[in-house]
């Protein structure tokens, strides 16, 4: 559960008849003891607070005056992040001898009095917020309301607004409601409120707010809207367009699966790349440098890539004190240092995920080395991430991911899948999601389709069916000056020489990519392995042409040992779509 954050308001949503009910109390207390984070936003000025003692003992920060202060119990310290209403505009309020009351930041009036609000701030010419509520009328300094308020708070506690679950109920929560991941409508709210909430509450006050609570603590999310802000693009389905809701997926398990080379890492990459565009935290365990192009995002770090460990405790405090998201190259490692590395990483991820929803996501790739029945402390420690939710696991070997972790896996993208076992092994633990699709049909998808089963509107049932989202693009990196060996001739002590067997027709250099790709069909399939077993390919596409993203595709397609003329047809496939991208580039 990422969820971790609830943002409250007061009046009519926690109280009825300004009176605090004891179920209430005792849902969040509970909520702090399973690890929320509890936050008061209200209308009310500090000085006149009911039960400041009991909020004082829950909240993290106490935001008063519709936003305009922010009191922080721990410190018992109070910041005015807007600065205080101009002294002239409070000054000629009280002057008019009109219904006033005075807080640290604001003034507070009522209905029609804002008539003569507005009057003077037309004269005076200061800048001010005015917020209503049930007749109420707040003159706040500018840019204060009960969102921006919000969002204050969470930045100097460290925190995300995509972790926030607000519950309101009357006109100055819109703000409020705007700035969260989920917003929630007590069942008495004013109907503009109810209007956009996400979700509404069946009980009125305090009744539908405890009970609420008590549904999230046992990672229960009631059927929701997804704010179209949250939306992530994503395809088309039956010609329409498809998104995924990240509520769904970032509180599920999800699973990528498809065959090496059907396009799942891109698939994979895509999504990683919206998450961030919408400003997700995204953790991404990279065993073999697939994705270091992602660096090129905003806030977005790339560690790893060298045969140096990355400390996990750096990571975490990455992770816990900044929204910077992670691209963790383990390529240069080991195996045993691979798995040694997540089996630390995944232990401290649990915690950060347990006591403050981050990261948002966390993305494994090639999962089938870390989540095989043989190492069970690396399966439990998986599933007990899992519990959580926030995991996306990858993997063109589904057969070698355990039990354990497969029944935990709620929602699919499969790309194509020509292993009749693969597919089997994915529906054996897809509940009845598989049956949309047979494997002749799994096996016929091309590049950029992918058939997927995901909770992707919670207003319905989970959605099934294939995809297109090949008219999507991805963000890559310029790749220079490659019209130099795609076509053009290298010089002679540059061109590839193929290893020479006796009594077999002679086989002429490489001296280009395009001349390479041609002679890959041709090759004894002995040559092909004399290459291979020498890193000769690896060494001349990353010394030679300086293709080092070719150079480590061969390095890793060299890794998995694939013998005879299912060797000959990878390697030709490898440098013929390595071709066909960078021709695009240019």
């Amino acid at each position: 559960m990422y969820l971790k954050i609830f943002a409250l308001d007061l009046d009519g949503t926690l109280t009825e008849n300004d009176s605090l009910s004891d179920p209430v109390k005792s849902a969040l207390i509970n909520a702090k003891k399973e690890g929320f984070t509890i936050l008061l936003v209200t209308g009310r000025r500090l000085d006149v607070l009911p039960e400041i003692t009991f909020f004082e003992s829950l909240c993290e920060a106490i935001i008063v005056e519709n936003g305009a202060a922010i009191y922080f119990p721990r410190s018992k310290s109070v910041t005015l992040p807007f600065g205080q209403l101009a002294p002239e505009v409070k000054l000629q309020l009280q002057e008019l001898r009109i219904p006033l009351e005075l807080g640290l930041a604001i003034a507070a009036t009522w209905v029609p009095h804002d008539k003569h609000v507005t009057e003077i701030l037309s004269r005076t010419g200061y800048a001010a917020t005015i917020e209503y509520n049930k007749g109420a009328v707040m003159v706040l300094p500018p840019g204060a309301t009960k969102g921006t308020g919000l969002r204050m708070a969470l930045y100097d506690l460290g925190f995300s607004p995509h972790n926030v679950v607000a519950i309101g109920d009357a006109e100055n929560d819109r703000s409020l409601f705007e700035q969260v991941e989920l917003s929630v409508a007590v069942q008495n709210a004013a109907p503009e409120i109810r209007r956009i909430a996400d979700v509404i509450l069946p009980l009125p006050n305090g009744a539908g707010v405890s009970k609420f609570v008590e549904e999230l603590i046992q990672d229960r999310i009631p059927l929701h809207r997804t704010k179209e802000r949250l939306l992530l693009p994503f395809g088309k389905l039956n010609q329409k367009p498809y998104y995924l809701d990240p509520i769904s997926l970032l509180n599920g398990n999800l699973g990528i699966f498809g065959s090496s080379r059907s396009g799942k890492s891109w698939l994979a990459g895509f999504m990683v790349e919206q998450l961030l565009k919408a400003e997700y935290q995204v953790c991404l365990i990279d065993p073999e440098g697939d994705y270091r192009a992602i660096k090129a995002f905003p806030q977005t770090l790339l560690l790893g890539g060298t045969n140096y460990p990355l400390p996990v405790g750096d990571v975490i405090t990455l992770i816990e004190y900044s929204n910077l998201s992670l691209i963790l190259d383990l390529s240069q490692y080991s195996l045993d240092q691979k798995l040694s590395y997540v089996q630390d990483l995944l232990r401290a991820i649990y915690s950060m995920r347990k006591e403050k929803g981050v990261p948002h996501w966390t993305l494994l790739d090639e999962a089938q080395y870390f989540c095989s029945s043989q190492d069970h402390l690396l399966e439990d420690l998986m599933v007990g991430n899992m519990k959580e939710g926030g995991m996306g696991l990858i993997t063109y070997q589904p057969t070698l991911i355990s039990d354990k972790v497969l029944k935990l896996i709620d929602q699919c993208i499969c790309t194509r899948i020509q292993d009749e076992s693969q597919f089997n092994r994915i529906k054996e633990f897809s509940h009845q999601n598989m049956k949309a699709i047979g494997f002749d049909e799994m096996n016929s998808l091309v590049n950029g389709q992918a058939f997927v089963s995901l909770k992707n509107t919670p207003e319905k049932s989970v959605q099934c069916g294939v995809v297109e989202y090949g008219d999507h693009k991805r963000v890559v990196h310029h790749v220079r000056h490659l019209h130099k060996y795609l076509r053009a001739p290298l010089p002679k002590e540059k061109r590839f020489y193929f290893h020479q067997l006796e009594n077999r027709e002679k086989i002429q250099p490489a001296a280009s990519l395009w001349e390479f790709r041609q002679t890959i069909p041709r090759l004894p399939l002995a040559t092909i392995l004399y290459h291979i077993n020498n890193s000769d390919f690896e060494r001349w596409f990353g010394d030679t042409l300086n293709d080092k993203e070719l150079a480590r595709r061969v390095r890793k397609l060299a890794r998995r040992e694939i013998q005879g003329q299912d060797l000959q047809r990878e390697i030709y496939q490898l440098v013929d779509e390595r071709y066909t991208e960078l021709e695009h580039l240019i």
